[in-house]
């Protein structure tokens, strides 16, 4: 991943985060245990005028309520911006996220496409 900043990355599936740093963190840090993963941290930024990808809070919903969580839709492409190591052996990053747009040239000249609207 480190050498796609710039790039961008798609999540085949629904995303879930949440918006308080510090359960995320948890979950990364949790993975960075582990000798053959390491833990990123995402640090998602999106501009709600600007999104054509449908994101909603589920806070209200969810069995856990305290985290705050944020759902996303299948399929959503974002631009990585920056990535750092968090710690000094590599094991846990920081990875800076941005939502893309219908707008986004990138996505489109890459895919050549469109996002559906439905």
């Amino acid at each position: 991943m480190s050498k796609t900043k710039g790039g961008l990355i798609s999540f085949n599936n629904f995303l879930s985060t949440s918006k308080k740093r510090e359960v995320s963190l948890d979950f990364a840090q949790h993975a960075a245990t582990n000798p053959d993963l390491v833990g990123i941290l995402f640090i998602m930024q999106i501009d709600p005028a600007q999104s054509t990808t449908p994101f909603a809070s589920i806070r209200e919903v969810s069995y856990f309520h305290m985290e705050d969580e944020v759902l996303f839709s299948m399929h959503a492409v974002f631009r990585i911006c920056d990535i750092k190591p968090m710690t000094e052996n590599n094991r846990l990053y920081e990875v800076i996220l941005t939502l893309t747009s219908d707008d986004d040239e990138g996505y489109t000249h890459k895919y050549g496409l469109r996002r559906k609207t439905y």
